[in-house]
C-alpha cells in the first residue's frame, strides 16, 4: 500500500501598490519661534514582501510624491531593500536577522529630514497568527548622509550612527484589510552632543478590495545651528491620504 501523499503548502508572498492624493500639515519651531504650513500631494507607494514562513525573507519598501500649497514645493522619496534570515521553527513566533540599505527624504520649504543608511541591519521577532503578520525589532544603522532643517537653520547627520525601534503589521483579512509601521530614529545622542530624534508612523486601511485610506504623521526634534547660537527645534508633519491600490498575497512572486 503506497503510503499517503504529504501536502506542502508554498510558502506566500505579497504585494501592496497604492496610487494616492495626500493634504498634509506641518508645523516646526525654532528656539521658540513656530511656524506652519498646509501642503498638497500626490504620489505611489509600493511593498512587497516575500518569505512569510520561509527561512529567507526579501522586503522592498518605496514610495514617491510631490506637491506644494503654502511651501512652493513639498514631497517625499523613500526606498529601502532588506534581506534576511529567520530559523525555520513551529509555532507563531519567529526570529529574524536581516540587512539591507536605503534612503529617506522628506520635507518642503519649511523642513527636511533625510537620511541614506549605508548599510543597516535589523534584529527582532515575526508573530504569525492567521491573516496577521506583525514584526517588531532594533535597528542600527550608519548614515552616509543626512540633514536636519527647520526654516532654514541646518545640522548635517552625514556620519552619524543611527539606532531605534520599528513594528510592522498588516493583515489579509477579506473585511478589514490593512497595513501599518511605526519607527523611531535617533542619531548620535549623548550628553556632550544632544542628538537628532525622529518618530514615524503610517497606517493604511483597504476598502472594496481598490480603495485605500491612509494616516501618517511623522516628528523630529534637536539642537541646529541657527544664526544667533545653537537652537532646540522641532518639526511635526502629518497628513490624510486617500487613493486607489491593490494589497493582495500572490504565490507567483
Amino acid at each position: 500500500m503506497l503510503p499517503p501523499v504529504k501536502r506542502v503548502e508554498r510558502d506566500e508572498s505579497w504585494v501592496f501598490v497604492d496610487l494616492y492624493s495626500r493634504a498634509a500639515f506641518t508645523a516646526m519651531s525654532v528656539g521658540g519661534l513656530a511656524d506652519g504650513a498646509s501642503t498638497f500631494e500626490v504620489g505611489v507607494a509600493t511593498t512587497i514582501a516575500t518569505g512569510r514562513e520561509s527561512m529567507v525573507q526579501g522586503i522592498y519598501d518605496g514610495e514617491l510624491a510631490i506637491g506644494g500649497g503654502d511651501s512652493d514645493l513639498s514631497g517625499l522619496a523613500r526606498m529601502y531593500g532588506w534581506v534576511g534570515l529567520s530559523p525555520a521553527r513551529r509555532g507563531p513566533v519567529r526570529p529574524f536577522l536581516r540587512v539591507g540599505t536605503g534612503f529617506d527624504f522628506r520635507g518642503n520649504d519649511y523642513y527636511l529630514h533625510s537620511h541614506a543608511d549605508i548599510p543597516a541591519g535589523q534584529l527582532g521577532f515575526r508573530l504569525l497568527r492567521n491573516e496577521l503578520t506583525f514584526d517588531a525589532g532594533a535597528f542600527s544603522a550608519y548614515t552616509g548622509t543626512g540633514r536636519f532643517n527647520v526654516d532654514g537653520n541646518e545640522r548635517k547627520l552625514d556620519g552619524a550612527l543611527a539606532w531605534g525601534g520599528f513594528i510592522d503589521a498588516r493583515s489579509q483579512d477579506r473585511q478589514w484589510p490593512f497595513l501599518g509601521r511605526a519607527e523611531f530614529r535617533s542619531y548620535g545622542d549623548t550628553l556632550a552632543a544632544p542628538g537628532v530624534r525622529a518618530w514615524s508612523l503610517k497606517a493604511c486601511l483597504v476598502q472594496w478590495e481598490i480603495a485605500v485610506f491612509c494616516l501618517d504623521g511623522n516628528t523630529a526634534s534637536g539642537v541646529i545651528r541657527a544664526s544667533d547660537g545653537p537652537r532646540e527645534s522641532w518639526a511635526v508633519a502629518g497628513g490624510l491620504t486617500a487613493g486607489i491600490g491593490l494589497f493582495s498575497p500572490t504565490r507567483d512572486l
